[in-house]
């Protein structure tokens, strides 16, 4: 009953086409069936068939030739090469941003000395480069926001450099100095990382321009893309950098170690317990930099998301 339970819940339907897509629903019912009881082996589940599908990934595209053939649509802004640019995205245009979105957006561009420069469906041709099928695909649906977005992010510091910065992420303070790294993005350290598979975050990054790792990355991405007319998997970026890491380990090695853990602090807790305002400003004293939420999955999030946004609105 337990099992059947869990399947309902977790929009089971899905997750059977998912594992089915990789040859893996054996597998699925296989551990799905030893770990279903509590929430830590669900986790366990998870990651194993993570880990599965991990290698799948790394057997088509490590160290594949990747070559980008074809028209291509849109511009690189050369006037803005060599600057130093923060990049934010809100495609429909922030006037139609939910609140925290346009808040988190303000406080940067009156918070920072870096030249902000917000990525619409508008404009974004003026600074994106890309090969035609590829726009083709995101302007007919193919490609949703959120995977686009990793596309655009990985383009924009594969040509500029800079900064990225989801609409969701709050600024408290100046970019520490890792901000202006060869390469930067959050990790999961140890001990923590020994169980994940994929042990870093996309939503904010920092690299200079031509680097390796992203410039890799965004290789990868497109070719997936370019093979795909449809999302198989949420965390396509993850999978293509954890490849690319694998190929360039020594590069990989120097990426400052900085957990994301604390950057998280405020969402996670925000999910699972009603917090006060005092709970909320010592965790904001964790970073400069937290990812937030305007979505609500919980019971407690609803009142907490309200609390979050009036802290921020009243810290300025």
């Amino acid at each position: 009953m337990k099992l059947f339970e869990l399947y309902k819940k977790n929009n089971g339907k899905e997750l059977v086409r998912y594992y089915h897509h990789y040859g893996l629903l054996g597998s699925a019912f296989f551990w799905g069936g030893l770990l279903h009881g509590s929430k830590i082996e669900q986790e366990q589940f998870r990651e194993i068939m993570s880990y599965k599908i991990q290698k799948k990934f790394h057997k088509k595209y490590f160290r594949r030739n990747v070559a980008i053939d074809g028209p291509m649509i849109g511009n690189d802004n050369t006037a803005l090469f060599g600057e130093k640019i923060i990049w934010v995205a809100w495609f429909q245009g922030m006037e139609s941003a939910p609140e925290l979105v346009k808040l988190n957006y303000n406080r940067l561009i009156n918070n920072t000395n870096e030249t902000v420069i917000l990525i619409t469906k508008d404009n974004i041709e003026n600074y994106v480069k890309l090969p035609q099928i590829i726009f083709n695909k995101w302007y007919a649906g193919a490609i949703p926001n959120t995977h686009f977005s990793d596309i655009v992010r990985a383009q924009l510091l594969t040509v500029y450099g800079g900064v990225w910065l989801d609409s969701t992420v709050v600024m408290l303070g100046r970019l520490p100095s890792y901000f202006s790294d060869e390469f930067f993005m959050y990790q999961s350290l140890k001990p923590g990382k020994n169980a994940l598979v994929l042990p870093f975050s996309n939503w904010a990054l920092a690299s200079k321009a031509n680097n390796v790792l992203i410039k890799r990355t965004r290789d990868l991405l497109l070719q997936y893309w370019i093979d795909n007319d449809k999302p198989h998997e949420y965390f396509i970026f993850h999978r293509m950098m954890k490849i690319v890491m694998a190929e360039y380990p020594e590069k990989a090695s120097r990426i400052t170690p900085i957990d994301n853990s604390q950057p998280h602090a405020v969402l996670v807790s925000s999910k699972n317990m009603e917090l006060t305002e005092k709970e909320i400003a010592n965790m904001f004293d964790f970073s400069p930099i937290h990812k937030l939420s305007y979505k609500v999955e919980t019971p407690f999030q609803k009142e907490n998301n309200k609390k979050i946004f009036n802290w921020l609105s009243n810290h300025k």
